[in-house]
This record gives structure tokens, sequence and C-alpha cells, in this order.
């Protein structure tokens, strides 16, 4: 949250209900779309030009497996999965856009049976400790 008086208005994306002309006067971006329905790059990135900050919300699925090695964002991206190939493919989009674009790649993210709360209540969640390997 922001206390500043500079802040002007925060606008919730409705894909239903796209306006070009606010994408066009947005300066912030955060894009927070599943890779199997980001299209927005596509879509309407041509109505970004204004934008000076955009945010893409990854995963740290996009470097696959590393046997347990330390991984960082110097690492190499190879992910294994599907969802993992789908997000580095939208991550190489936004980079190529020309936009201001950070990359926030994030480890667990939730969704269906993908929750770790669920596990730990279910009794399925793991605890795995191996020496000398790292897991997020």
């Amino acid at each position: 949250t922001s206390r500043s008086k500079n802040i002007q208005d925060v606008i919730l994306f409705n894909y239903e209900k796209v306006s070009q002309d606010l994408l066009k006067s947005a300066t912030h971006v955060l894009i927070s779309i599943p890779p199997d329905g980001d299209d927005v790059v596509e879509r309407y990135g041509d109505c970004l030009q204004n934008v000076k900050w955009l945010g893409y919300l990854s995963a740290t699925s996009v470097y696959g497996d590393h046997s347990g090695n330390w991984v960082d964002e110097e690492s190499e991206t190879r992910p294994i999965e599907i969802r993992g190939e789908k997000r580095l493919k939208s991550e190489k989009k936004w980079l190529n856009s020309k936009l201001p674009v950070h990359i926030f790649r994030l480890a667990g993210i939730y969704g269906p049976s993908r929750n770790v709360l669920i596990d730990l209540q279910l009794g399925k969640a793991r605890n795995v400790k191996k020496e000398g390997h790292f897991f997020s």
C-alpha cells in the first residue's frame, strides 16, 4: 500500500471489458495471467507504449531440474514441464516487447493441486533434507 498523494488510480484488468484507451494511459502494469492464457503482449502490446514499468509474474519452473544445486537468476533455464516452457515463452515475449519489463520468478505458485497448506492438512507434504541440495 502507499500513502503517497502521487498515486492516481489502481485499475484491475478485466479481460472481458478491455479499454484500450485505459491501457494506453497506463504507466505501471503487473501481469499475472497464467501461461496458457498469456496473449496480452500480442493483443495489447501496442497499447502499452506509455508504460514506465511492467512486471511479469513467472515461476521458478523455468529453471527445470538442477539436481538440487543452487539456482539463481543467472542459472540456465531448461524447463522440463509444459507449464515451465510456457512461462519461459511468455517471459521471452515480454522481454522482446521493448517495454521496461521486470520478470519475477516466483516459487510455489498456488493453483489447482499446488497448495502446500492443503498438502499439510492432508498429510501429503514432504520435508526433503539432503546435504548440499536446496529447495524452494
